[in-house]
């Protein structure tokens, strides 16, 4: 009598012949009246943010060279999902929930998942549930993703925040994100060198009939009468008269006190 046998089998020899990472429970017969065979799945370990709960296998959709692989949790809300490629034939599937953040991975055995999976196969919550084992309860995060108002697109994982041009980033004691914007006083100048074009400056005014402005660069234009004695004009008030409804206004237009 032949009594040989192997005392540490590898891991993936001994998940071929068990229904883990399914639970005992699952009876892992599918909508096609087909039963998932030991060995397809030979381990897992699932990991999607804010899930506290059993999760199941929901779906296998084959579409062309690939397998979409869905998982959920009751009643058929999709956490996560992975695709399998049968031209690649990879034995890991990376999962990854609606945001595109990463969920988890699958252990399959290629051969079998690409020969087994010829139709859509759904499956209920007793049908093929993950033991507890494989699935990891994560918290609900803070901020798990960056999103642009407007549109579905996540920033996941590691996102660089750079303040652009007139943009200071700055953290608050209590852990925000403070963005302050400020102007550029040079913002003519800088358009014409972002556009590769040749800054043509101001031309400034600086003299009017020969006269200099004061010492601030301005020139202070006041109503006034002429009178030749003082650089052809004088700084006296003058009368001005304006035809007003049911009447006619009469006013000092002038720099001095009336």
């Amino acid at each position: 009598m032949n009594t040989t046998q192997i005392l540490y089998p590898e891991w993936r020899d001994s998940n071929r012949h068990r229904r883990f990472p399914f639970d005992d429970g699952s009876t892992l017969l599918g909508s096609t009246g087909l039963r998932l065979p030991d060995g397809v799945v030979l381990d897992a370990r699932i990991y999607p943010n804010a899930v506290d709960t059993t999760v199941y296998l929901y779906q296998l959709v084959p579409s062309g060279n690939t397998i979409v692989i869905t998982l959920a949790i009751d009643p058929a809300v999709i956490v996560c999902t992975g695709v399998f490629d049968r031209s690649v034939q990879s034995d890991v599937i990376e999962l990854f929930d609606p945001q595109g953040r990463p969920a988890g991975v699958l252990v399959v055995d290629p051969y079998l998942l690409s020969t087994f999976v010829t139709d859509t196969i759904s499956f209920t919550q007793t049908q093929a549930t993950f033991a507890p084992t494989v699935v990891t309860p994560m918290p609900y995060p803070g901020v798990s993703g960056i999103t642009i108002a407007g549109t579905s697109t996540v920033f996941t994982g590691d996102v660089w925040l750079v303040g652009g041009e007139g943009v200071i980033l700055s953290k608050t004691l209590d852990g925000a994100i403070r963005v302050d914007i400020v102007g550029e006083p040079l913002f003519v100048r800088k358009s014409y060198f972002d556009a590769f074009q040749e800054y043509q400056p101001l031309k400034f005014i600086k003299t009017i009939n020969g006269l200099l402005p004061d010492a601030y660069g301005n020139f202070n234009i006041v109503a006034g009468v002429v009178d030749d004695s003082i650089y052809g004009l004088s700084t006296d008030n003058i009368v001005r008269v304006e035809p007003i409804e049911h009447g006619i206004k009469i006013y000092l237009a002038g720099a001095k006190n009336a």
